[in-house]
């Protein structure tokens, strides 16, 4: 008489497989859900470098604050906020005595600004020499926060970006420039893909600036500018 075998599988239960896939879509919902979220939060509330609205905020403040700005040095503006003093170089005793130099010919004035940003998070501020001055500012300190300050991350990308937002500015008769004038200089620093460059004669005559850039995270050389 042959011998029946058992069968060694089990019937699957088809509420638990119902359940499992119930769970993994759970699972996968639940991410798609937190992505978009963090997604809508960075958009939002993202780094202010990275809104074009941001920047424009900065550059009609600093043309309100400086009437005599040409398209030079709203460049100079933008390329200091992109890359703060990374194109200085890094010899310290070349830098110190620049440094005193400057400090030496210019007037103290502690009724003005300590600082100014240069990007809207204010990730970079130009540190005002004569407020430095009048503080009795230890320049060895300010040379540090230089040096520091001139290691970036920063790619070369960011530059055309930001300036490309300040030409739709333009486009869009944002800025008190005559057009043909902006356009031409527009091009020729693209040609020079996006040099370091002074201010206009006009600015230097007229504001006569008197500054450093550091990065504000390492402002803590300076405790005399932190309560400002």
């Amino acid at each position: 008489m042959p011998i029946s075998k058992k069968s060694t599988s089990r019937a699957k239960n088809p509420a638990i497989e119902n359940l499992a896939g119930i769970t993994i879509s759970v699972f996968f919902l639940s991410i798609l859900i937190i992505t978009t979220v963090f997604v809508v939060m960075f958009v939002v509330f993202g780094q202010p470098d990275d809104k074009k609205s941001a920047w424009r905020d900065l550059i009609i403040a600093n043309i309100e604050r400086y009437p005599a700005m040409q398209p030079v040095d709203v460049y100079k503006l933008v390329y200091q906020g992109t890359f703060g003093p990374a194109h200085l170089a890094a010899d310290s005793l070349l830098m110190l005595n620049y440094l005193q130099d400057e400090i030496a010919g210019i007037d103290a004035d502690s009724n003005t600004a300590s600082f100014e940003p240069v990007c809207p998070s204010r990730k970079y501020i130009r540190i005002n020499l004569k407020y430095f001055k009048a503080i009795d500012g230890d320049p060895h300190k300010l040379v540090s926060a230089i040096l520091r300050s001139s290691v970036t991350t920063t790619d070369s990308n960011s530059i055309k970006k930001h300036w490309k937002w300040v030409e739709e500015m333009a486009e869009d008769g944002e800025l008190p420039f005559e057009p043909v004038a902006f356009q031409a200089f527009s091009d020729s620093i693209k040609n020079l893909h996006y040099p370091v460059i002074h201010h206009s004669e006009e600015f230097m005559k007229i504001y006569k600036p008197a500054y450093r850039v550091i990065n504000r995270e390492f402002e803590d050389f300076l405790p005399h500018i932190l309560d400002i």
